[in-house]
């Protein structure tokens, strides 16, 4: 996913191939930029995907059986095409893994798998690539218009000019660096999670920002945006991880996005462009302005609006003949989460309707039927399990007029409900 001006890109993979969409930020018809159809045996993948205003570049690789690396490229055009290889190899020594754009400039990291090594380049328009002169263990950098940044020793912050290869900054911070960007007029933010802070620094390596705040260590990208940091923020419990804006003057912090587990994902997309963010939640490309009141519910339209998910741990023990299964409700609108949770071996076991406010975690109570009690009662008795029973939940949730799948179809053990003391 990345935006490029108005337009928001997204690459889609299906059985068929692989495409590049656009569509406008605010919203609209997508349009196809790109595709590759598979083969018989041979299927295509997008590696990564990045973009500006005046560009877009993009890995692709072909896969056999295995999912083997037979070959690899980068390509790029304009944000409307059409699009030609900047990279090309064949075979799975050098493989590209990650692109990014500063202007009509494409940087590009390659890794050896097998000797755990990676290398950069910078494409300029029209010209030759260049190699960045950084060690082979650098496994990201940034490109910010003539210049790049990355990270020697955990804490060494490196910014270079990389058609020269002359170093403008080396910066030693208090702890190790867990993110960093940079930005084309020689700022970097630094992310530095042992000490809980976020530094910015001027072209000439002095500090002129340091606030609290930023995601735990390995939690995910955090992004410069003129005088905010914007990253995913983890929340105040678990299912609250949201996008985030903080004031890098003042240290206050913003929700830019209402919460999604998706969010808690270190590979969760996030693109930041001019004013804009945009970032993947709950099957869906969201954007907003990173100036603007954010939002704490999916606005109406075509995305789902409630999130709701099953939780890891569940009560196993029946009361009577009622199971019960935990479930929280992420994001909403008014009133809250609400839908039909249904238990099921061969056959249905029972069903109940749920309502559970955002932000809570509930214990739905469902009921068992008779014939759905007896057969869980045989189930019972069968080895190896032994007074247990793996069953099915399937959940649905009404999100607008319609109602639909809330979560992958999910396995609780139910075990027999304890013997009243009265039975002893």
């Amino acid at each position: 996913m990345a935006l490029a001006g108005d337009r928001l890109l997204l690459g889609r993979r299906s059985r068929r191939g692989v495409q590049v969409l656009s569509a406008p930020a605010t919203g609209g018809k997508a349009l196809t930029l790109f595709s590759a159809r598979s083969a018989p045996r041979r299927v295509w993948a997008l590696g990564d995907l990045d973009a500006s205003s005046e560009r877009v570049a993009f890995v692709l690789l072909e896969l056999v059986p295995g999912d083997r690396v037979v070959r690899s490229s980068v390509w790029a055009g304009s944000p409307a095409g059409p699009f030609a290889p900047v990279v090309r190899r064949r075979g799975g020594a050098w493989l590209p893994v990650d692109v990014q754009l500063s202007g009509r400039t494409v940087g590009v990291t390659e890794i050896h798998p097998t000797r755990e090594a990676f290398r950069h380049f910078v494409f300029p328009a029209g010209a030759p690539g260049v190699r960045v002169l950084a060690p082979l263990g650098v496994e990201r950098f940034d490109l910010a218009g003539s210049l790049v940044g990355f990270v020697e020793g955990e804490r060494q912050l490196v910014v270079r000019d990389w058609a020269t290869g002359v170093e403008h900054l080396r910066y030693a911070a208090t702890g190790p660096i867990d993110n960093h960007d940079l930005a084309e007029d020689g700022r970097a933010l630094l992310h530095v999670p042992s000490q809980g802070v976020l530094e910015l620094l001027d072209a000439g390596g002095a500090v002129i920002a340091r606030v609290d705040g930023g995601p735990p260590a390995g939690h995910g990208d955090v992004r410069l945006a003129g005088d905010h940091a914007v990253t995913r923020s983890p929340g105040r419990f678990e299912g609250d991880a949201h996008i985030a804006a903080i004031d890098l003057a003042t240290g206050r912090k913003r929700r830019l996005s209402p919460p999604s587990r998706d969010l808690e994902l270190d590979e969760a997309p996030l693109a930041v462009q001019g004013e804009l963010v945009a970032w993947w939640a709950n099957g869906c490309a969201l954007v907003a302005p990173i100036a603007g009141p954010g939002a704490t519910v999916v606005p109406r339209g075509r995305c789902p609006r409630a999130e709701i998910y099953f939780a890891d741990h569940q009560p196993e023990r029946l009361r009577g003949r009622t199971a019960h299964v935990r479930f929280q409700c992420v994001t909403a609108p008014p009133p809250g989460c609400r839908g039909s949770v249904r238990l099921q071996l061969e056959r249905p076991l029972g069903e109940a309707r749920y309502l559970i406010p955002a932000g809570r975690r509930e214990t739905v109570r469902v009921p068992l039927t008779p014939r759905g009690l007896a057969t869980l009662r045989r189930e019972f008795r069968l080895p190896p399990r032994g007074n247990s029973a793996l069953v099915g939940v399937r959940t649905t949730l009404i999100d607008g007029a319609r109602p639909r799948s809330a979560t992958p179809h999910q396995g609780i053990v139910l075990r027999p409900a304890r013997p009243s003391p009265e039975g002893r």
